[in-house]
């Protein structure tokens, strides 16, 4: 029987250990999609071998798509302590909304400080102050998160002690969640920054959560916002009951019972 690759290697000729094959166009080649995300996901690498009717390629194909989409997501999160980055800040830079040389975050309006040995780090060696050039800044991460589960975000906290205003004011969205903290810079140097951890908790709604740390001191003074460093994100309790994918089932059911029909039709010929 006549066969073709429908998800070919990207280097061309797959091993014997990375096919995937199918022996016929019927109920075993759609088994074998739907048990695709149980196995780990579809991989780009794995070749998929099936009948040459062009119906039945159609809606095998479209199978194991659904398959992959289904175990697609984002990066876990990651670098919550700013040590990894493209650039080595030296005593400080500013980074303009857009900027993604933090790795796996991205700036957000107007611009932050990513400092270095200008104030001394809760964790490593950098931090990050959320207002640079204007009165106001932020940096947010998308990252992946089980739906239903809930997570604790502990981060810590500081202000720039050069300038106004003396409190201020850190705003953190993650998911639908929001919350401020405050830190009053009173005493504190570049040396002495006082960082204080903070909590707060979410329950993700779906496989992919933002977190957004943001600042404004519009009309409290320029340039010297809240100190943020050392995020972490950690699961602490599992869903009440795994969501439960209705509109993946439903689709792969019409796309079966066409698949069964299409071949007991091919059978009868």
């Amino acid at each position: 029987m006549t066969s073709e690759t429908v998800f070919p290697s990207p280097d061309g000729a797959p091993t014997p250990d990375q096919r995937c094959t199918i022996a016929s166009a019927g109920a075993p080649a759609l088994l074998e999609c739907l048990l695709l995300p149980l196995r780990g996901g579809l991989r780009a690498s794995i070749p998929i071998y099936i009948h040459r009717r062009p119906a039945m390629k159609a809606i095998i194909a479209a199978l194991c798509l659904v398959a992959f989409h289904s175990a697609a997501g984002a990066a876990p999160f990651r670098n919550g302590s700013f040590e990894n980055s493209a650039q080595d800040p030296g005593y400080s830079t500013r980074y303009d909304e857009g900027d993604q040389r933090i790795t796996g975050w991205t700036v957000l309006p107007n611009s932050i400080d990513y400092v270095g040995t200008e104030n001394s780090a809760s964790e490593g060696t950098r931090s990050i102050d959320l207002v640079g050039n204007d009165s106001r800044g932020g940096i947010m991460q998308s990252f992946d998160t089980l739906p239903g589960a809930r997570y604790l975000v502990t981060f810590a906290v500081a202000g720039n002690p050069v300038g106004p205003p003396p409190i201020k004011m850190l705003e953190v969205t993650v998911g639908t969640e929001t919350s401020r903290f405050l830190f009053d810079i009173t005493g504190k140097s570049r040396q002495e920054m006082g960082w204080t951890d903070h909590q707060m908790t979410f329950v993700a709604d779906e496989s992919t959560t933002t977190i957004r740390f943001t600042a404004d001191t519009t009309g409290q003074g320029c340039c010297f916002g809240p100190m943020l460093d050392n995020v972490r994100v950690v699961q602490i309790a599992n869903p009440a009951s795994p969501p439960f994918p209705w509109k993946y089932l439903f689709f792969v059911g019409i796309l079966l019972l066409a698949a069964v029909k299409l071949f007991s039709w091919s059978r009868s010929l």
